[in-house]
């Protein structure tokens, strides 16, 4: 089983699961990318407090499995702070089934704000 590069935080309840190999394995990944100065990193961000943070899913297409993950990155020295993990879910590229900093359970969040499924919970902050 692969083990978590000590440079990556997994903040609040996200440290609390047990994450699969896989799991481990795209956030070392994720890491790696953004340290090499490869990624770019675009898109809908979430606010927490003042801090933006970005998405990125790595898509492992030999074992048919993804990971989306949440997190703020900084290089000065690298460190990587992941505030949420698990996958796509539903029709919607804005639709996850997350493990995140808040909750101590599995959740559906959406980054659609007008998404009016109930079972969606918004990761965007109101504006």
């Amino acid at each position: 089983m692969p083990t978590l590069n000590p440079a990556i935080t997994l903040a609040g309840n996200l440290a609390d699961f047990n994450h699969d190999g896989f799991e481990i394995e795209a956030i070392n990944f994720l890491f790696d990318r953004l340290d090499r100065g490869n990624l770019t990193v675009d898109g809908d961000a979430l606010y927490i407090g003042q801090q933006a943070v970005h998405h990125y899913t790595w898509r492992d297409k030999g074992r048919n499995r993804t990971c989306s993950m949440f997190f703020t990155y900084g290089n000065t020295p690298s460190h990587l702070t992941v505030y949420g993990l698990g996958k796509h879910c539903g029709d919607s590229d804005k639709e996850y089934k997350l493990y995140t900093w808040v909750d101590k359970k599995e959740q559906l969040y959406t980054l659609e704000p007008t998404r009016s499924d109930s079972r969606f919970r918004s990761l965007l902050a109101p504006n």
